[in-house]
């Protein structure tokens, strides 16, 4: 069984179950479940691609911390020429994100268990945390150690434990995540669009538990580039609706992007063939009415973060 093309872990499940010079005589594709970087589908012929020689550990890294975060969210990409193109073009995660993801994953890793072990070669850590090697992940064990939350069991085996300080950062960690009931919606503000947001994306949000937010109908003294930045900071999630194909909604999805933030893509259906090549390959939803992108919205916003406080009943439609 040859290793995970991403992340290099061995035996991935792999459908079918084939050589890959074998499918690349038959165009076959794969797909891949894998333990480190998560599922994701690719064709033989990217397969070949992405492991040849002109490819990068760097971008191979980008790809495979891509995957993990959409296998986070439920979702299985189908990796190809457009998706490897656009997702190596991403800003890599910042500091902070990758510091915190180490210790979520470390926290899942030993099963919220108070001075629990992991290995410090486990692929999610690496691939989840964007580290290159086991000595980026060291550095950031170390970080958590000097806090408090780590403590290196033996300091000759690449393992550490996680302490009760570790386990108090989690779940303020988690607090910060998932406090807020904020969601921002990127989109462009035309005659055109505004019953999509009256009708679809803002009862959406708001059945789901949460209050979407619009800029142009927030007051403000400032520029309003530091206001969309601030509060695209304070939400939960961003909502982008790429119909109209607006640059600034483009620079707010992938600001959020940046900052670990999920974001919800959605398009109307006239438009998804304009849809820039670096966004494509997320799992955009398509509408044509209002109230289907209300029910579409609404449903996966349910299936990522279950029901917000303002409506904590809230059930699927």
């Amino acid at each position: 069984m040859p290793n995970c093309p991403l992340c290099q872990l061995p035996d991935p499940i792999m459908s079918p179950k084939m050589s890959f010079s074998s499918a690349a005589s038959f165009g076959q594709n794969f797909r891949f479940e894998c333990e480190g970087c998560g599922h994701f589908k690719i064709s033989s012929t990217d397969l070949i691609t992405i492991q040849g020689s002109e490819w990068s550990d760097d971008q191979r890294l980008r790809v495979a911390h891509w995957v993990w975060k959409e296998t986070r969210l439920g979702a299985v990409q189908v990796i190809d020429h457009a998706t490897m193109e656009g997702v190596t073009r991403l800003d890599p995660p910042s500091t902070r994100n990758r510091l915190d993801n180490f210790l979520q994953i470390a926290v899942e890793l030993t099963n919220n268990a108070i001075g629990g072990e992991f290995r410090l070669d486990d692929s999610k850590l690496r691939v989840g945390s964007f580290c290159r090697d086991t000595k980026e992940c060291l550095q950031i064990v170390r970080y958590w150690e000097g806090r408090g939350a780590f403590h290196q069991v033996h300091p000759g085996r690449p393992g550490a434990s996680v302490t009760a300080e570790g386990h108090l950062a989690y779940d303020e960690l988690q607090r910060k995540r998932g406090s807020t009931t904020q969601g921002f919606v990127a989109m462009w503000f035309h005659d055109s669009t505004k019953s999509a947001y009256v009708d679809g994306i803002a009862p959406a949000i708001r059945a789901a538990g949460y209050e979407p937010l619009r800029i142009d109908q927030v007051p403000h003294d400032g520029k309003i580039d530091d206001r969309i930045i601030a509060e695209i900071r304070r939400s939960r999630f961003v909502v982008a609706d790429f119909t109209g194909h607006r640059g600034g909604v483009y620079y707010e999805a992938g600001f959020a992007h940046g900052l670990g933030l999920s974001v919800i893509f959605t398009c109307h259906k006239d438009g998804l063939n304009d849809l820039h090549f670096d966004v494509r390959q997320y799992n955009t939803i398509v509408w044509e009415q209002p109230d289907e992108l209300r029910v579409l919205l609404h449903n996966r916003l349910l299936a990522l973060f279950s029901a917000g406080a303002l409506a904590p009943d809230a059930a699927p439609i």
